[in-house]
């Protein structure tokens, strides 16, 4: 199974459009995403240990004019792009639905 198949449509929140072709979405963690990106996590605050990654969410762009969606981790000082082993036409399809919808 792949990570991105544990991630359901009401995991996926839009937050806002920040402008005509970006919307920024948030997706909670589940159990098995943050299993997934711990190590993630201990190890930049093991290198960063004033830092306060937000461990809460995967965060999303979706880039309308290039139908394109990106997905990162916030580490704080840092981003962690987590697109090629997170994206999928599932994953995608469902965050780009999500961003259209709240247009």
């Amino acid at each position: 199974m792949n990570i991105s198949d544990t991630i359901q449509p009401f995991d996926v929140e839009l937050e806002f459009w920040s402008d005509d072709d970006t919307a920024l979405l948030c997706i909670r963690h589940n159990k098995l995403t943050k299993e997934h990106w711990k190590h993630v996590y201990d190890e930049h605050k093991e290198s960063s240990p004033k830092s306060e990654p937000d461990e809460r969410y995967i965060f999303s762009e979706y880039h309308k004019d290039k139908n394109e969606v990106v997905y990162w981790l916030d580490l704080d000082n840092d981003s962690y792009y987590v697109t090629k082993s997170l994206g999928g036409e599932r994953l995608d399809s469902m965050v780009r639905s999500i961003a259209l919808a709240g247009r």
